[in-house]
């Protein structure tokens, strides 16, 4: 799994997506 892949699985979970803004 790449950061990328990784950003945008966490992009569609409400939980996790504030992970996406280190990415």
């Amino acid at each position: 799994m790449t950061l990328d892949d990784y950003n945008g699985f966490c992009a569609s979970l409400p939980a996790t997506s504030h992970v996406v803004q280190w990415g």
